[in-house]
């Protein structure tokens, strides 16, 4: 899967995005593109704490356990929505 990197946007959506593009490649099952994107966040994160359950997400996807890298990212993620997004800007 090839991407080009966002310039114009705002970090917390250049993190967001990267989120959403490491679920969508681990759904088609590309463990290299996710974590990739994944990298791509932790260069955004300034949380320690969410930057430590990336690093757990890395892991993960390093050793090719791709459903326990799925479930880190998701619980990321969770965090970050806006309270107010309606649903059909939230699901892809």
């Amino acid at each position: 899967m090839v991407h080009i990197e966002p310039t114009a946007l705002a970090t917390d959506d250049i993190i967001g995005m990267h989120h959403w593009m490491t679920l969508n490649a681990l759904g088609a099952g590309d463990l290299y593109e996710s974590e990739h994107n994944l990298k791509h966040v932790a260069e955004h994160v300034m949380n320690t704490e969410r930057l430590q359950r990336l690093d757990t997400a890395i892991e993960s996807l390093k050793f090719g356990d791709w459903r326990e890298g799925e479930h880190h990212v998701e619980s990321v993620l969770a965090g970050m929505a806006d309270p107010e997004l309606p649903m059909s800007e939230f699901i892809l």
